[in-house]
């Protein structure tokens, strides 16, 4: 693979890792379709970037939660059709209010600890929470199915 000028390996190698990581939980662990929808944690970190454009050129709706309002453009520039900053509202209050309460298809959730529980009240039944990432798997198992 050509890396670009600018680009150093380990730059080249860990985008590469987060492209295959984003690309399996949207095409494998979860087979996301268009129409469904699919809320995406920490939707401004470099896994999370990715996973948000992939998730918006299926044609999924793209719910995206991020800290501050810098993370919250990146996110929308993505493709995110929502963003929950989640240091100014609850992420599970909010995300039942715009999906009028209604389940989320999948949860793609990179921290855990702090998400997990709530994801889990946001699923549709037979929904799906994919957990990655070192921060999530310290937390709870890889993959949930309620």
């Amino acid at each position: 693979m050509k890396i670009p000028d600018g680009v150093s390996d380990r730059e080249a190698a860990a985008a590469v890792l987060q492209g295959m990581t984003a690309h399996y939980l949207s095409h494998d662990t979860y087979p996301l379709k268009k129409g469904e929808i699919a809320l995406i944690h920490a939707a401004a970190g470099g896994v999370g970037l990715l996973l948000v454009q992939m998730a918006h050129n299926i044609g999924a709706r793209v719910i995206g939660t991020v800290s501050t309002e810098e993370k919250a453009k990146l996110a929308r520039a993505a493709g995110a059709d929502d963003i929950i900053l989640y240091t100014q509202a609850d992420f599970e209050t909010e995300t039942k209010r715009l999906i009028d309460g209604k389940g989320v298809d999948v949860v793609y959730d990179s921290v855990g600890k702090t998400t997990f529980d709530k994801g889990l009240n946001l699923l549709r039944p037979r929904g799906m929470m994919a957990l990655y990432g070192d921060r999530a798997a310290q937390s709870r198992p890889s993959i949930r199915w309620c």
